[in-house]
């Protein structure tokens, strides 16, 4: 690629990120300003407004983030009737990076071992791009 097509590139990718942070932001003021008006206590789930004055529908979803707090979790677990906290209480392993890379240099064959159950695929790459000074 020619000098004078890289530098265009990043240029307007520059352009679109700063125009893409004010066109984001300013979005999310718009929908958090229409939500608070049409939907003053939303359900989990699909809420709707029909009709509108301008003639549309409005439609929000809206997704609950749901938490266990364990502590509580453990206070009650024996007054729950047997199967509740199985049947509704998830819990997901997740791979602990730092131990996992310290278990390699430990032991490298429970590391070896356990390897065969992580997936591992690479995530989107960030890019930083920092310009010199040119004598253009």
């Amino acid at each position: 690629m020619a000098p004078k097509q890289l530098k265009a590139l990043i240029d307007e990718r520059e352009q679109l990120l700063a125009w893409m942070e004010t066109a984001k932001a300013r979005e999310m003021e718009i929908r958090k300003a229409l939500a608070d008006h049409y939907f003053k206590s939303p359900d989990e789930g699909v809420n709707t407004v029909k009709d509108l004055a301008c003639g549309a529908t409005i439609k929000g979803t809206y997704k609950f983030n749901h938490k266990v707090d364990i502590a509580v979790l453990t206070s009650i677990r024996a007054m729950l009737p047997p199967g509740v906290e199985d049947r509704c209480i998830n819990y997901d392993p997740k791979l602990r990076l730092k131990e996992f890379k310290e278990l390699k240099i430990t032991n490298e064959k429970a590391a070896l071992m356990l390897s065969r159950a992580i997936i591992s695929t690479p995530g989107t790459p960030s890019l930083e791009i920092t310009k010199h000074a040119t004598t253009d």
